[in-house]
């Protein structure tokens, strides 16, 4: 099913409604970095219907997004972002495909069983990562709660997903298939007329904006050696620098110097939760001691070998957190077509910003539908 009107602003308006979810999601505080709530898997489950390449598009673009976003584009976090993501959209795509009918009540699986079983998937693969690269075998004891939040919100997203499709304006002009009857009273008379042409989404909004539809314009190309270029290539050599310096305090040393650089810049974050996962890191490191006993605590046996390795990590993984922090801009244009639809989404989001009304949750829908019905004219 081709995506309504201009393709490519319905993907930079999905784009910034990922971003915009991956802000809140950003700001809330969570015991492990890469812990995630998925909330910006929702524009994803509303493109389940639109073709793969669209589809691939959008997962990309939220992935380098909340990379930019959060300054993590060259940590850990990243990956297990990209891993959880690919996994999960691949699993969701599959299964709207096989099982799912846009608009209809009948499918086999409703997007809640999608979001379900895609959060699930992601948590396995997440957890599986942090077994091999942070935590090792401590992982398995954060999986059981992990995997029931995730179950848990992914329930919650399905059910605003369905809800969303059943009364949003913007899904009934054409996102999903137009002929159908969505719950939302009026939907399917707009989406005639949508269809007619005889409310057309690059003029007013049907929702009472009067912001006029701006003719399409290619988005200039960053020079080769902006700031933001610069500190990007700064961060590339740092990060493998980083990576491959075998001694132990020096890696220490790197991730002291990287986080009073971020500190100065205002981009270091909350020092507590730092030092809280620095610890939390070396601790769960320390549960497969190995070498030499430095001291015992209890039956428990404190080894140089286990110290040092968890000291390493954790200022590896940290390291790399705070060298995004301070090499990474969201104003960074990446190339391709993917780099331009980021750019394109955070246009729209700084615009939204500008002239945003105060979210009320009672009518959350409604306001993410104007806000989308908006975006594809900016």
């Amino acid at each position: 099913m081709p995506p309504p009107g201009d393709s490519k602003k319905t993907l930079a308006a999905l784009g910034a409604f990922c971003l915009f979810l991956s802000t809140i999601e950003y700001m809330i505080p969570k015991p492990l970095p890469f812990l995630r709530l998925g909330l910006a898997n929702v524009p994803l489950i509303l493109a389940l219907h639109f073709p793969l390449s669209f589809f691939a598009t959008l997962v990309a673009v939220k992935v380098l997004a909340q990379a930019l976003i959060s300054g993590t584009l060259f940590s850990y976090v990243f990956l297990f972002s990209l891993a959880g993501t690919t996994a999960s959209s691949l699993l969701m795509f599959l299964l709207a495909r096989l099982f799912h009918r846009a608009g209809s009540r009948r499918g086999a699986i409703s997007f809640v069983g999608i979001s379900v079983a895609g959060a699930f998937l992601s948590n396995i693969t997440q957890i599986a990562l942090a077994r091999f690269i942070i935590l090792g075998e401590s992982a398995l004891y954060i999986a059981p709660p992990f995997l029931l939040m995730g179950m848990f919100t992914g329930f919650l997203l399905g059910l605003f997903a369905e809800k969303f499709t059943q009364q949003s304006v913007w899904c009934a002009s054409g996102a999903f298939c137009p002929r159908r009857h969505y719950g939302a009273s009026g939907a399917l008379m707009l989406c005639l007329q949508y269809e007619k042409g005889a409310i057309p989404l690059g003029s007013t909004s049907p929702l009472g904006s009067d912001t006029p539809r701006r003719t399409p314009h290619a988005l200039p190309l960053q020079k080769k050696f902006t700031k933001e270029v610069m500190l990007f290539i700064i961060g590339v050599i740092l990060s493998i620098t980083l990576l491959f310096i075998p001694w132990t305090s020096i890696r220490i040393a790197l991730f002291l110097i990287f986080w009073i650089i971020a500190a100065v810049r205002g981009r270091a974050g909350n020092p507590l939760i730092t030092l809280l996962v620095f610890a939390a890191i070396v601790l769960c490191n320390m549960l497969s001691p190995y070498g030499k006993v430095i001291f015992s605590i209890a039956s428990f046996d404190i080894t140089e070998g286990a110290l040092l390795g968890a000291l390493k990590k954790a200022a590896t993984i940290e390291g790399l957190i705070m060298l995004s922090k301070i090499t990474i801009s969201d104003t960074l244009r990446l190339p391709g077509v993917i780099g331009s639809t980021i750019a394109e989404s955070f246009r729209i989001v700084r615009i939204l910003n500008e002239n945003k009304k105060k979210i009320d949750l009672k009518r959350f829908i409604n306001w993410i539908d104007e806000m989308l019905i908006r975006a594809e004219t900016l």
